[in-house]
């Protein structure tokens, strides 16, 4: 039964979802896998397969948003999705065959380590050379307010970004999340996209991905619809909002606060996955 407490808690996370979604380049399952398993209740694979389906609205308005503000590196984000899509099917079909008790401690290290990487914070690296005299795919993002960002990929660049697209599916499958915090940390650090069109990329990625798993979890019957409509428009909200705020703002203090919680919930999701397991096994 849906209550109302129910429906305005899931209308809240949904509204912050979306804004640090959209900010952050990431689809939104760090934040609705462990709230929505810890305080709606839901059964970790119903969760996994509720945040993979209401993903498709956040993605979506997220990337309108930052289309809009023309921060999007479409070619990349285009290329390096031809490995992150096999991957993402890959993770998702792996949740019907693995304990969920397992899965949820699986999910809660994902997250951890996602927590302590946003902690860290993410850069700009230092050119060691001139964007001119770097061989490569050259790259020119102007934004709408006349920005230019300019970088140069490399074929070693591309390879080791390839890999791990491939990883950041296959993560995003297994655990819900859009794989953004693969994703913008492959951008940003490894083909050396300034973050600002990284986490925008990140988000249009996060577009191309999430259609395949979320028609896996449909079929395998593990969305619950309701929360899902509920959730929806709150996602579409808060991720314009945070596509238009994020060219202002620097997401660094933002990023930390929003790691500390994460870090406090995926912990949490650990240890209850593992007591539920030791329960289960007579230990």
């Amino acid at each position: 039964m849906v209550t109302n407490n129910i429906i305005i808690t899931t209308a809240v996370i949904s509204i912050i979802t979306g804004v640090l979604s959209a900010m952050l380049g990431i689809g939104g399952g760090a934040i609705i896998v462990p709230t929505f398993s810890m305080i709606l209740g839901l059964p970790i694979q119903i969760t996994i397969g509720t945040s993979k389906f209401i993903m498709l609205f956040t993605s979506t308005s997220s990337a309108i948003g930052h289309f809009r503000y023309k921060r999007i590196d479409w070619k990349t984000g285009v290329l390096l999705e031809v490995a992150t899509i096999p991957g993402s099917i890959l993770g998702a079909q792996l949740i019907t065959v693995i304990d969920p008790h397992i899965l949820k401690m699986i999910v809660g290290l994902v997250l951890t380590a996602a927590g302590f990487n946003m902690i860290k914070g993410r850069k700009e690296r230092a050119k060691s050379k001139s964007v001119e005299k770097e061989s490569g795919w050259r790259r020119t993002i102007l934004t709408k307010n006349g920005k230019v960002y300019s970088y140069t990929l490399t074929i070693k660049q591309l390879i080791a970004a390839l890999i791990m697209s491939f990883i950041a599916g296959l993560i995003a499958g297994i655990s819900g999340l859009g794989g953004g915090i693969v994703k913008v940390p492959v951008l940003n650090l490894i083909l050396n996209i300034p973050i600002h069109v990284a986490t925008s990329t990140s988000a249009f990625m996060i577009l191309l991905t999430t259609p395949p798993t979320a028609i896996v979890h449909i079929i395998n019957n593990q969305v619950n619809w309701i929360i899902s409509l509920i959730a929806a428009p709150g996602l579409i909200i808060g991720a314009q909002v945070g596509a238009r705020i994020v060219g202002d703002i620097k997401p660094k203090n933002l990023r930390r606060i929003f790691a500390i919680a994460l870090i406090t919930l995926s912990l949490k999701m650990i240890y209850d996955g593992y007591m539920a397991y030791m329960a289960q096994m007579n230990i």
